[in-house]
């Protein structure tokens, strides 16, 4: 019981650490396959009391889970990526989604490096640049959302 508790805060931490990622939704899928689903912005606290997981709302009301009976408590964030244009930041990437390699068009002149992150804020990729585009080989990178900043200009691609 205990290492499930252990997991269970290191699921809630992990969706407040990582200020990249705004989840929208608290899903809590019980053994029996129901889910039950919250709004983030409904909820005031997450608590444990016994055995049990305790959701409470803005509200006043609150729910309680039995921890034997979850089978899995996650977040629901958006998965679609918006198109980005150089009308946002100046920086096109493409393809988006991506496989083996994207391109990046609308680097400053003398921007000197970009430099590719993951959603919990880990460098994963720096590259050298000397013109207005680049071409990044990205097949090393695990499938994901990932973050490109360039002179402080920021963007986003999701590797496939």
């Amino acid at each position: 019981m205990k290492e499930k508790r252990i997991l269970l805060l290191i699921i809630l931490l992990t969706g407040m650490i990582l200020p990249e990622i705004k989840a929208q939704s608290l899903i809590i899928q019980l053994k029996t396959g129901n889910e039950h689903i919250a709004a983030l912005d409904t909820v005031q606290k997450l608590s444990f009391l016994s055995d049990d997981l305790i959701v409470s709302f803005n509200t006043g009301s609150s729910d309680g889970y039995a921890l034997t009976e979850i089978r899995k408590l996650y977040f629901q964030t958006p998965v679609a990526i918006g198109e980005n244009s150089l009308e946002n930041n100046g920086l096109l990437i493409f393809p988006n989604p991506a496989g083996e390699y994207i391109t990046v068009q609308g680097i400053p002149d003398n921007a000197g490096k970009i430099l590719i992150y993951r959603t919990d804020g880990k460098v994963v990729c720096t590259e050298i640049v000397t013109s207005g585009n680049a071409r990044i080989n990205i097949s090393q990178l695990n499938p994901g959302l990932y973050l490109i900043y360039v002179s402080g200009r920021i963007s986003k691609f999701i590797k496939q």
